[in-house]
């Protein structure tokens, strides 16, 4: 049969137990007193993360504004573009047509001055 432990070594064994147990109770302290620091880090970072969400929705907007005012700024110039462009055919094809009317003048002109200078000097 086993031996029976002694008395001192119950004692020595139990203490040697206190001791794993306290040194166990200081490790577990010390492990949430960092779960603690890393959870307010984490809450600092989450912070900083939603402060930084929410510049970026405002850099979006800002963008989009943009955006939209240079679409707008474009469509505006290509219309007033085009509107111009409508415009200067417009003012080419009148003139043209005075051009038009005054080569018809012109011949019609000399055509008058034809007839009187056939009027004053007849050779019949």
């Amino acid at each position: 049969m086993a031996s029976s432990p002694s008395m001192e070594q119950l004692v020595t064994d139990v203490a040697e137990l206190k001791r794993a147990a306290i040194q166990t109770a200081e490790i577990l302290v010390d492990h949430s007193n960092r779960f603690d620091r890393l959870e307010a880090r984490l809450d600092g970072v989450e912070g900083k993360l939603a402060d930084l969400q929410s510049s970026m929705q405002s850099v979006i907007g800002r963008l989009d504004r943009l955006l939209a005012a240079s679409l707008l700024e474009r469509t505006t110039n290509a219309e007033r573009y085009g509107a111009t462009n409508e415009h200067f055919a417009s003012i080419a094809e009148h003139f043209a047509s005075i051009d038009r009317q005054l080569e018809r003048l012109e011949r019609r002109f000399d055509s008058v001055e034809q007839e009187l200078a056939f009027l004053k000097n007849p050779r019949h």
